[in-house]
């Protein structure tokens, strides 16, 4: 492997840029220890640059990353080739320097019903809120912090304010609904199941049963792939899925995109259709800007959620998407009769 790290750093001033732009730097992989330590020879070496030394954090390669993690562990995990942007381009100041005063906005939306040990915890998930996929898709977001410290109040702590804090998460514009988890995070847990059992509790509170779920989210189980032939440019999505690599290999005239393993807004129905939409729109343009002519999908699941809403998901990005859908089994019949 390569000693040296090829990087893209974001630079923006808000006093000076109306846009943000890029950097490239090539650095010595042994210059640096940590993170830190790189960002630290950015703020000094570069006019217009800063970032916040006390919470130290920024995205590299789109996972939030500690300033302590080592450049080691960085190449070893992410390969040599970086993009270095703030925790949030929305809300950018300078360099990697945010204003993060939304961080503590979403915690007022349960510090009625919180304590002090509460708010200790809080403050732990600085990186996780940044890190919250839904923020792609609307900056209003409360981000996922404030749901996994009400899941901590409700499901550790047994507090007697539950319907409350309930209330509060659901309730609130681009609230609980409006998270579909995915792990953001270098080296975080996948916190899907905390998220998803705060929604059931609110549907059980409101007399929605698993049943009825299944039913609003699929009325015909049935999969039906669209016409596909193995000379068209295929992408492989397997989100909500295990990643199969033997089936990847078995692609004559293969396309790689960013959003292969993301989730693409399933899991935001019923109550969130048109984030749902904006969601599975940036999975499925991303495989067409690539030149993806059919989309191979591992999750039977997802393949009925994109073919049922096609249309619908059409209308919110604004763009056909001339892209055929099929299930990762009509693959493998095709193989059996060549």
């Amino acid at each position: 492997m390569s000693r040296s790290i090829d990087i893209e750093l974001f630079c923006f001033d808000a006093s000076l840029d109306f846009l943000p732009h890029y950097r490239t730097f090539r650095i010595e992989r042994e210059a640096f220890k940590t993170l830190s330590d790189l960002l630290a020879h950015f703020k000094e070496t570069l006019l217009h640059f800063d970032y916040d030394e006390k919470r130290t954090f920024a995205k590299v390669n789109g996972l939030v990353t500690a300033g302590e993690c080592t450049i080691e562990t960085l190449v070893n995990t992410l390969g040599t080739s970086w993009r270095i942007e703030p925790l949030s381009e929305y809300r950018a100041v300078k360099g990697l320097r945010i204003d993060d005063s939304d961080f503590e906005v979403a915690f007022e939306l349960i510090a009625p019903f919180a304590d002090e040990e509460d708010r200790t915890y809080f403050e732990t998930l600085y990186a996780q809120h940044y890190a919250s996929e839904s923020f792609a898709l609307t900056h209003e977001y409360i981000g996922d912090a404030v749901l996994l410290c009400a899941h901590r109040i409700i499901f550790e702590k047994k507090s007697p304010k539950e319907t409350e804090v309930l209330h509060a998460i659901a309730e609130a514009p681009y609230g609980l609904f409006a998270c579909e988890f995915e792990n953001n995070l270098f080296e975080g847990r996948d916190e899907s199941e905390k998220i998803e059992t705060l929604k059931a509790k609110v549907r059980s509170k409101n007399g929605e049963s698993f049943i009825d779920r299944l039913r609003t989210r699929f009325t015909d189980t049935s999969v039906k792939s669209d016409n596909y032939t193995p000379e068209m440019p295929t992408a492989y999505y397997y989100g909500y899925a295990q990643n199969n690599p033997s089936l990847r290999e078995t692609i004559a005239n293969p396309v790689t995109f960013a959003y292969e393993g993301k989730k693409c807004g399933m899991e935001l129905l019923p109550e969130a259709k048109e984030l749902a939409y904006k969601k599975a729109g940036k999975v499925l343009l991303d495989a067409i800007d690539n030149g993806a002519e059919a989309l191979i999908v591992e999750s039977k699941e997802a393949l009925l959620f994109l073919q049922k809403h096609k249309k619908a998901i059409a209308r919110s990005v604004n763009r056909d998407l001339p892209i055929a859908l099929v299930h990762s089994t009509k693959v493998g019949e095709l193989e059996v009769r060549s």
